[in-house]
Order: structure tokens, then sequence, then C-alpha cells
């Protein structure tokens, strides 16, 4: 009675460690004894020689157990989605950075090329007033030759004009030379202007009433007017 009295003790003191597999063995050995039997051991296995597998925890224990995994599983869980999110916003940053850049080099060249139709055109507006000026000197001077040619032609008129009685001849002849004097004066002193078509490229040049095409050579450039 006392050994069973000393058993039971052990057992609720074995989650603490105040008893242990071999204080158990000696207490049944002691019990199988007293019982009659001569050789025990057949009865119970010696923990020093063969380790008994190890108990469960008490249930105390395990529920703090399994709430630590859960708190692990939860927690590897967690991080698995935080590390998915990252890895996806990691993925659609690099995206936007690359479209970013791509557009970044697009309105570059875009720029460039602007820049170079807009040197392009400068030169050819540059072009055309060289021509257009030369034209323009040498129209001056055939107006100028012109117009002492009109002054000597009107000087005989009017030397002619002493010996003829009738001067309504000679008046319309010398009105039509001013006449014409006058409008020659006028388009050489009307400012000019550009004449361009649907996509800007000029193809005239607009000189009081006179328009004038603008003459370009094999590699379209302008090279002056008609």
């Amino acid at each position: 009675m006392q050994l069973a009295q000393t058993f039971g003790a052990q057992m609720q003191l074995l989650p603490v460690g105040l008893a242990g597999p071999n204080e158990l063995h000696a207490t049944v050995v002691e019990m199988s004894k007293l019982a009659g039997f001569a050789n025990p051991d057949k009865f119970w296995v010696d923990p020093t020689n063969k380790p008994l597998p190890p108990q469960a925890p008490p249930p105390e224990i395990q529920k703090e157990q399994m709430k630590i995994q859960a708190d692990s599983e939860k927690f590897k869980a967690t991080a698995q989605l935080d590390q998915q999110k990252f890895q996806a916003e990691t993925a659609l940053e690099q995206q936007r950075m690359q479209q970013q850049a791509a557009l970044d080099q697009n309105r570059e060249e875009m720029q460039a090329r602007q820049k170079q139709l807009e040197l392009q055109q400068q030169a050819e507006i540059q072009r055309m007033n060289a021509a257009y000026q030369a034209q323009q000197a040498e129209r001056e001077l055939e107006f100028k030759r012109w117009q002492a040619e009109l002054q000597a032609m009107v000087t005989l008129q009017v030397a002619g004009m002493k010996d003829k009685p009738d001067l309504s001849e000679q008046d319309s002849k010398i009105g039509e030379l001013m006449e014409s004097l006058q409008e020659m004066a006028e388009e050489l002193n009307a400012p000019a202007e550009l004449v361009r078509d649907e996509s800007g490229k000029a193809v005239a040049v607009r000189k009081g009433n006179r328009t004038r095409k603008v003459v370009r050579g094999p590699d379209g450039r302008a090279i002056g007017v008609q």
C-alpha cells in the first residue's frame, strides 16, 4: 500500500521533475517483489539499459507549444506574403522606370528632330532671302537702267514736241510711261512675303500684286525665284 501511494505521488510529481524513469522503475520492481515474483525485471524495462520513449508533455505545455507553432506558421505566412508583395512592387517599379526611360528617350529624340527641322527651315529661309535680295538688287539695277532710258525717251519726246502742233498723242505716251514707272516703283518698295503650301514648305514669294515661284535645286534647296 505504501509503494502504491509512492507510485501515485511519483506520477503526479513526474511533470515537475521530482521523479523520473529510474525512480518509477525502482518502485514497480519493489512492488513486484512483494507480490512474490522472483524475477521482476521480466515485467519492467530498466531505463538504464533501454531509454524509455519520451513522454508527452502536460496539456498546458502542449497548448503553449501549439500556440507557438501556430504563431510561427502565421509569421511565416505573413513573411511570405510580404516578400511576394515586395517582389511584385519591385517588378512594377522596374517596369515603370523602364517605361519612363523609354518616354524620356523618345521625347529627347523628338526634340532633337524638331530642332534639326527648325535649323533646316531657318537655313532655307536665309538662302531664299539671300537669293531674293540678289534678284532684288538686280531688278533695282534694271529699274535704274529703265528709268534712265525712260528719261532719255521723255527728253526726246519733249524735244520732238516743239515741231508738232498736236500734243495729245505725245502726252498719252508720256502718261503710259509714267504709269508703268509708278507700278514698278510700287512693286520694288512693297514688302516681300513667303507663300507656303499645306506642309509649311515655301513655294513662292509675293511682293505687291506679283507672285514669283520659288526655284529649287536637285537637293530640294531654294536657289532663287522665277
